[in-house]
């Protein structure tokens, strides 16, 4: 919770200001936000939306004692989704809960999804098979996931995009195009609502360049773009008509980004970094807005090989890490780290078999989406997690699906993106990762917390049309210890 003075200091959304090109507009509603008065108090929630950051601002009139009457709300990047209200004591919505996979020749995959402006439904990026080529892939669904339109953007070689931010003016989308004969460039371009390309550059850092993630950066509309190049991780500056502001490669060669997120005018890149003996630590890396390293850290686990894959920041400055932990056999582990606001880690920890694509911040904790992989098959995989690094509830969505993307939406259910059997893959989950009414029921109207049994040692669920619990893997936190077999703290 942030006062006036904070939100027009630029810790939140004040009157006149705004995030990228996102106007703040109450919600539903084209009146201007009104100036901020001392008796008013708000509730300013950021979400990491997978790779873009979800503002989201409530305003709360406090003159009445202990009752708060709602003014208004404000939202930038992206708004609520029109889905039914999960809350809702009616029976399940089959609209509400759904997954649907997309292909043509394929194989075709999902990176990365946004909420459209306004919460006029979902856009989706990732990389289409024609015909043997490939190409950058373009979706755009409302919020059933119905097609409104998709396309295919490419050149003469193969191309895809990796990951997408939504703006007024449509969508800035990143990933890398193939050039033959010269290897590959990274890849940035804007289109309109409608699929339009607005403008599009490549850029070559003197080898084999591609994009990983991006983000919004300041009031002018620029943003970061992080990734690999030859010389090791590539971050880079585009101003709003795509012109190149700055770049910077951290080495050593092997060296890459994975993801960026952007929370005032600090910029915070993660990926992977060697560090000796064939293993690699996940590397975070803290900038300025011109690119000048601020801090770096490196965090190991013993012998293990660790990456990270995503970064979310949380409300006191701090940081949420996903990604891999692979020991010395090669066994693989989802991953899960939190630090401080300085990069120091708090705590990290081992999930289970698979690997963590995607972080975001939602209410209560943190949602983990990835895959899990159990006797040699790999299932989609969502978790919320306390902050902590308890884990509240975990649900593995069966039939070889990957989820590489997921972001909280505002009526408590999550959106996801990935693959499954080659096709694309998007689906719009409950509280607890189902994706349709039969095996929802009345899961659809509870929340993840009406489900927590108090046990930091059970994972938590909605099965069956009731809460259930199971014993959480054994070396899970539990406060200031871990969990033994069968569940118990120790």
């Amino acid at each position: 919770r942030f006062g006036p003075q904070e939100l027009q200091a630029g810790r939140g959304l004040g009157p006149g200001s705004v995030h990228g090109d996102h106007v703040p507009v109450w919600k539903n509603s084209d009146r201007p936000v009104p100036a901020l008065q001392h008796r008013n108090c708000c509730e300013f929630r950021l979400h990491r939306t997978g790779r873009q950051r979800l503002l989201h601002l409530v305003l709360l009139e406090r003159a009445h004692g202990d009752t708060a009457d709602v003014l208004g709300e404000v939202a930038a990047a992206a708004d609520t989704d029109a889905a039914a209200d999960t809350t809702d004591p009616a029976a399940c919505d089959p609209a509400a809960l759904w997954a649907k996979t997309f292909a043509k020749d394929g194989p075709d995959h999902l990176h990365a999804v946004v909420v459209g402006p306004a919460g006029s439904g979902f856009f989706a990026v990732g990389e289409r098979q024609i015909a043997g080529a490939g190409d950058a892939w373009l979706l755009r669904t409302d919020t059933s996931g119905a097609v409104t339109w998709q396309a295919t953007v490419g050149k003469a070689g193969a191309d895809i995009a990796r990951d997408a931010v939504a703006s007024v003016a449509g969508y800035v989308v990143a990933g890398a195009t193939t050039v033959p004969g010269t290897g590959s460039d990274l890849w940035v371009f804007q289109v309109d609502a409608a699929g339009k390309i607005v403008w599009e550059t490549t850029h070559d850092a003197g080898g084999d360049e591609a994009a990983f993630g991006i983000a919004p950066m300041g009031a002018g509309g620029a943003h970061i773009v992080v990734g690999t190049a030859k010389g090791g991780g590539l971050a880079t500056c585009f101003t709003a008509a795509g012109t190149l502001g700055w770049q910077q490669v951290f080495g050593p060669p092997e060296a890459y980004f994975q993801d960026v997120a952007t929370f005032g005018s600090a910029v915070t890149v993660v990926g992977a970094v060697p560090v000796g003996g064939g293993q690699t630590a996940a590397w975070v890396v803290r900038l300025d807005p011109f690119g000048t390293e601020t801090w770096v850290k490196k965090h190991v686990l013993g012998t293990t090989s660790l990456a990270a894959n995503a970064v979310a920041v949380l409300g006191d400055g701090g940081l949420a890490l996903s990604g891999s932990a692979t020991a010395p056999g090669g066994v693989t582990q989802a991953w899960l780290a939190r630090t401080d606001a300085g990069g120091e880690l708090l705590w990290q920890s081992q999930l289970l078999a698979g690997d963590a694509r995607s972080v975001a911040v939602t209410v209560g904790g943190l949602i983990v989406a990835g895959v899990a992989t159990t006797a040699g098959k790999a299932g989609g995989w969502l978790a919320h997690m306390a902050l902590d690094g308890t884990q509240q509830t975990g649900l593995v969505t069966p039939g070889a699906a990957i989820w590489r993307h997921g972001l909280p939406l505002a009526n408590g259910g999550f959106l996801l993106a990935g693959s499954a059997v080659g096709k694309g893959l998007l689906g719009h989950t409950d509280a607890f990762g189902h994706t349709a009414c039969a095996t929802s029921g009345a899961c659809s109207t509870k929340t993840a917390a009406s489900c927590a049994d108090g046990d930091p040692c059970t994972v938590d669920g909605c099965a069956e049309g009731k809460c259930q619990s199971s014993p959480s893997a054994a070396g899970s936190l539990c406060g200031t210890g871990t969990c033994g077999i069968g569940g118990v703290c120790k």
